[in-house]
């Protein structure tokens, strides 16, 4: 699996090889929820700066 930002920075392309299909739901179901998580963290931690004095 790769994946890589296009070279306008807008979208993420991720590539997925295998030998065989077995599997490939899942793979697939696996790193959408992760991606969606870590967007989810991303936009809280934006949302939720602390500042120190």
């Amino acid at each position: 699996m790769t994946t890589t930002v296009d070279d306008t920075g807008d979208t993420v392309v991720t590539r997925i090889e295998r030998a065989d299909t077995a599997g490939m739901q899942s793979t697939v179901d696996d790193y959408v929820v992760n991606l969606t998580v870590a967007a989810t963290v991303a936009q809280t931690a934006n949302q939720h700066t602390t500042h120190q004095s």
